[in-house]
């Protein structure tokens, strides 16, 4: 994302319209290109989906959906965007599918699994949400301005024959 012109515009536009349109991005333009891509990746995934059940249907399961959006935000995307990578990504679905495979291999009920999906979801839209982080980051500067400032190192340690 960060090597090319086009990452580069999508991350700054995620992180602010507004101050990407100063910066020069030409912001509509990545964002109907963005929402473009989406849509043609969505319809090449329903095509495969239906070819892979050789049925079409248009309530495919909720579940993949849950499973991505926690994965997403696992791998520390942020909800109001502009924030996370790939391999932040990539690390949100192994460790989400490693728990479901978890549960499979300890023969609980499926519904166990999306519970816990669920529950991660609910956790973690929680803790990455803007109020919370906000309130966070208040209560941990005010906790830093009440014990004072961090005392500076030592410089030297006193030895036996500087005290005589």
């Amino acid at each position: 994302m960060n090597m090319t012109n086009l990452g580069r515009a999508l991350r700054a536009t995620g992180g602010g319209r507004r101050a990407s349109r100063t910066a020069g991005v030409r912001v509509d333009a990545v964002l109907i290109g963005t929402f473009g891509a989406s849509a043609g990746f969505a319809a090449l995934g329903g095509i495969l989906q239906a070819y892979g059940t050789s049925t079409a249907t248009s309530n495919p399961g909720l579940f993949p959906l849950i499973f991505g959006v926690t994965a997403c935000l696992l791998g520390g995307i942020g909800l109001a965007g502009g924030r996370g990578g790939a391999l932040g990504i990539a690390c949100g679905a192994l460790s989400l599918a490693l728990l479901s495979e978890l549960f499979s291999t300890m023969a609980s009920p499926q519904y166990v699994s999306s519970l816990v999906t669920g529950l991660l979801l609910i956790l973690v839209t929680t803790a990455a949400s803007p109020l919370v982080v906000r309130k966070w980051r208040a209560a941990r500067a005010e906790k830093q301005v009440a014990s004072g400032p961090p005392l500076p190192p030592a410089t030297s340690t006193p030895s036996l024959s500087s005290a005589i």
